[in-house]
């Protein structure tokens, strides 16, 4: 029997070969489940309304942009060590295009906005003036 804070288990057909994906959606649910039960508890704990001051300590913002990097971090490494290499080699491979795709973009706007348009460089006038 399991209760709500045991941490998540493999519940694969095959527990020798579980599908990483739902390993990892797993453990997701289990992280978001924990966050709303500590999340009510502290509402509980307040009263049910936030203090005075909000909840910010001082010099808490630091410590609270380093704890979200360092989670973050640790959900991307996790994300990596789970993803099949092929796949991602693909998305590697996939961001590449699309950031040469950008550059491109960003390269024929900026060479069309260096560029004087076409009526002036033929030596016409405005184009509303040319009827």
């Amino acid at each position: 029997m399991t209760t709500p804070n045991d941490p998540p288990r493999q519940t694969a057909a095959d527990p020798a070969d579980p599908d990483p994906l739902d390993v990892l959606r797993e453990r997701i649910r289990y992280t978001q489940d924990a966050v709303e039960r500590l999340a009510d508890e502290a509402a509980r704990a307040a009263g049910g309304r936030p203090p005075r001051r909000g909840y910010a300590v001082p010099g808490d913002s630091d410590w609270r942009d380093a704890t979200e990097r360092q989670a973050l971090t640790a959900l991307l490494d996790l994300a990596r060590a789970t993803v099949p290499r092929e796949l991602s080699e693909q998305l590697a491979d996939l961001l590449r295009e699309v950031l040469l795709l950008i550059r491109a973009a960003i390269d024929w706007y900026l060479e069309r906005l260096e560029s004087p348009p076409a009526a002036t460089r033929r030596g016409a006038g405005h184009p509303d003036q040319l009827s």
